[in-house]
């Protein structure tokens, strides 16, 4: 096989896409909110849009702030 063959990365896709987490606490909801971009569905729900590499990075700043504020480790 050629090295080039392991070199090459298929094209990021940048489409948009969409992010909903909703959580026992709407503290954490209402802590979210202040996250760019970060709208409340309702209480305890938020959402979001963008490219999934930016949503996977943003589900691990909701993770660490929801953990902060209810003094508990992820559970999923």
């Amino acid at each position: 096989m050629r090295r080039a063959a392991f070199q090459s990365r298929p094209p990021r896709d940048e489409s948009p896409a969409g992010l909903a987490v909703r959580w026992q606490s709407a503290t954490v909801a209402a802590q979210l909110e202040a996250v760019p971009g970060v709208t409340l569905r309702d209480s305890r729900t938020v959402e979001v849009t963008g490219p999934v590499p930016q949503l996977f990075r943003l589900f691990g700043v909701f993770m660490r702030v929801a953990s902060s504020v209810t003094d508990q480790q992820a559970y999923c």
